[in-house]
C-alpha cells in the first residue's frame, strides 16, 4: 500500500511533465515506467485487472515511442518488457490465448533485436527469455510438444552464450534455467528419466556457481531449487527415500538463507515450500506424525508472511495452502473434526481472496478446491447432504471458469469432475 502510494505520487508528476513536454522522449519513457511500476505493485497485491490496465497504459506510450524512434534499441527493448508483463498478467489471470499472443509479440521484438545486434549478449539473452515465456504458456495450455520445441530453441542460445562467456555467472545461470525448463516439460510428458538427466545437468552447474560465489544469495537459492526439482522427479518415480534426501539438501540451504536474510520474504516463502514438500513426501511414505510436524512449520511460516504482508494475495493464498495440507494429514490420521476446522479456516481466506480479486482465475479455482475438499470430508463423516451442498457451491464457479478460459484445458476438466461428483452424491443421497 505504501509503495503504491509512492508510485501514484510519482505518476502524477510524470503525467504533468509528459503533458508539458510532448516532444520529450525521456518524459514519455519516464511516464511508461511509472505505469509499469504501478502495474507491478497491483499485480503483487493480486489485483490483476488493475495491473493489466496500468501495463496497457504503459504499452500505449511505448508503442508511440517505438513508432517515432524506429532505430532506438531502448524503445524496442521497452516494448519487449511491456509485452512480456502483459503476457504474464494475462497468464496469471487464466487467459492463456491472450497471453500467448503477447508472448509471440515478445518473440517478434526480441528476434528483431537479436538479428540487428548479433554481437549483443543482452539481445541474445532476451531471445531466450521470450522463447521460454512462450514455452511456459504452451505448456500450461497442454501443448507439451510445442513447449518442448520452444525450450529447445532457448537452450541452443543459452548454450552458445555460456560457451562464449565462460566467466559469466549470468550466462551459466541462464543455461541452468533452460535445462530446468526442459526437465519440467519432459516430466509433465512422463519421461522421468530424461527429466532427471536435465535436472542433474543443471545441478552440476549450480553447485559450481554456489561454490564459486558463496556470498551470493541468488546462487544459493538456485542450488536449492535444483535440489527441489530433483526431489520432485524422484518422488514421481516412486523413490521417496531419495526424494526426501534431495528435499532435505534444499531445505538446509534455504534455512541458511532465511537465517542470513531474516527480512527476506522470498527466503521465508522458500522455507514454506521446502517444509511443505518434505511433509508431502513423508505423508506419502506413511509417516503421518513427521508429516504433521513439517506442515505445522509450514503454517508457522505462512502465518508470519500473511501477517507481515497483509496486502499480498500470494501470502494470503500460501496460508490457505498450509491449512489445507495440515487438514489433509489430519484427515488421513482419522481426526476428521480437526481436519474440517483447518479446511474451514482456508475457505474463509479463499472466499475473501476471490471476492477481492474477481479477475483472478486462480483465486476462483482455489475457492472451488476448498468447497470440494470440505465436500469430500463431509461425505467421509457420513453427511451426504452437506457434501452435496459444498459441491453445488463449487459448480457454478467451475463452469464459469471453464467458459471464460476455453484455452485452459484443466478448467474444463475440473468442471466435468465436479458435475460427476454431484451426480454420485445425488445417487448416494437417494
Amino acid at each position: 500500500t505504501a509503495a503504491k502510494g509512492r508510485y501514484e505520487e510519482g505518476l502524477k508528476v510524470r503525467e504533468r511533465l509528459a503533458r508539458d513536454n510532448p516532444g520529450s522522449a525521456e518524459a514519455q519513457r519516464d511516464l511508461s515506467i511509472s505505469y509499469e511500476r504501478l502495474g507491478d505493485v497491483l499485480r503483487e497485491a493480486g489485483d490483476l485487472t488493475a495491473a493489466k490496465g496500468r501495463y496497457e497504459e504503459g504499452l500505449k506510450v511505448r508503442e508511440g515511442l517505438a513508432r517515432d524512434n524506429p532505430g532506438s534499441v531502448q524503445a524496442q527493448r521497452d516494448l519487449f518488457i511491456s509485452y512480456g508483463k502483459l503476457g504474464d498478467v494475462l497468464r496469471e489471470g487464466g487467459d492463456l490465448a491472450a497471453a500467448r499472443e503477447h508472448y509471440e509479440k515478445v518473440i517478434e521484438v526480441s528476434e528483431r533485436l537479436a538479428r540487428d545486434n548479433p554481437g549483443s549478449a543482452e539481445a541474445q539473452r532476451d531471445l531466450t527469455i521470450s522463447t521460454n515465456k512462450l514455452g511456459d504458456v504452451l505448456r500450461e495450455a497442454g501443448d507439451l510438444t510445442a513447449a518442448k520445441g520452444r525450450y529447445e530453441e532457448g537452450l541452443k542460445v543459452s548454450e552458445r552464450l555460456a560457451r562464449d562467456n565462460p566467466g559469466s555467472a549470468e550466462a551459466q545461470r541462464d543455461l541452468t534455467i533452460s535445462t530446468n525448463k526442459l526437465g519440467d516439460v519432459l516430466r509433465e510428458a512422463g519421461d522421468l528419466t530424461a527429466a532427471k538427466g536435465r535436472y542433474e545437468e543443471g545441478l552440476k552447474v549450480r553447485e559450481r556457481l554456489a561454490r564459486d560465489n558463496p556470498g551470493s544469495a541468488e546462487a544459493q537459492r538456485d542450488l536449492s531449487i535444483s535440489y527441489e526439482r530433483l526431489g520432485d522427479v524422484l518422488r514421481e518415480a516412486g523413490d521417496l527415500t531419495a526424494a526426501k534426501g534431495r528435499y532435505e539438501e534444499g531445505l538446509k540451504v534455504r534455512e541458511g538463507l532465511a537465517r542470513d536474510n531474516p527480512g527476506s520474504v522470498q527466503a521465508q516463502r522458500d522455507l514454506f515450500i521446502s517444509y511443505g514438500k518434505l511433509g508431502d513426501v513423508l505423508r506419502e511414505g506413511g509417516d503421518l506424525a513427521a508429516a504433521r510436524e513439517h506442515y505445522e512449520k509450514v503454517i508457522e511460516v505462512s502465518e508470519r508472511l500473511a501477517r507481515d504482508n497483509p496486502g499480498s494475495a500470494e501470502a494470503q493464498r500460501d496460508l490457505t495452502i498450509s491449512t489445507n495440507k495440515l487438514g489433509d494429514v489430519l484427515r488421513e490420521a482419522g481426526d476428521l473434526t480437526a481436519a474440517k476446522g483447518r479446511y474451514e479456516e482456508g475457505l474463509k481466506v479463499r472466499e475473501r481472496l476471490a471476492r477481492d480479486n474477481p479477475g483472478s482465475a486462480q483465486a476462483r479455482r482455489d475457492l472451488t478446491i476448498s468447497y470440494e475438499r470440505l465436500g469430500d470430508l463431509e461425505e467421509m463423516m457420513g453427511n451426504v447432504p452437506a457434501a452435496l451442498a459444498r459441491y453445488r457451491e463449487s459448480l457454478p464457479i467451475a463452469v464459469r471458469l471453464a467458459e471464460a478460459n476455453p484455452s485452459h484445458p484443466g478448467l474444463a476438466k475440473d468442471a466435468e469432475i465436479t458435475k460427476r461428483r454431484i451426480a454420485e452424491l445425488e445417487a448416494k443421497a437417494g
